[in-house]
């Protein structure tokens, strides 16, 4: 009884997958692998000298966007700065949220 419930959040995930990475994607400074399962990306970060440290970046991002991600070491993304994001949060909201991070990476 549930596959129509099944259908519908597996086609709403993809297609905020889709929206996210297509919004990433406007940026120079991030790049990604497209995820395959789950519901967050990681994402890798050319960052100006002066904001190299992940966790001093995603502070920043969150005081002056009021958007949170998790630092890449949360999930031992390795060398450089990531951040990892979840993509299930409402369109609208991810829309505006990740407008903010490519936003804040091009000042």
């Amino acid at each position: 009884q549930g596959q129509s419930f099944l259908q519908n959040y597996l086609r709403t995930v993809e297609s905020r997958r889709d929206l996210a990475l297509s919004l990433l994607s406007e940026s120079k400074r991030i790049s990604y692998n497209s995820p395959r399962g789950g519901f967050y990306l990681t994402a890798r970060l050319e960052l100006p000298t002066n904001l190299e440290d992940e966790e001093a970046w995603v502070i920043r991002l969150m005081q002056e966007t009021g958007v949170f991600v998790h630092p890449g070491y949360f999930y031992d993304c390795g060398p450089g700065p990531h951040f990892v994001l979840s993509f299930l949060t409402e369109a609208k909201v991810l829309k505006e949220g990740i407008g903010r991070i490519v936003q804040f990476l091009s000042v």
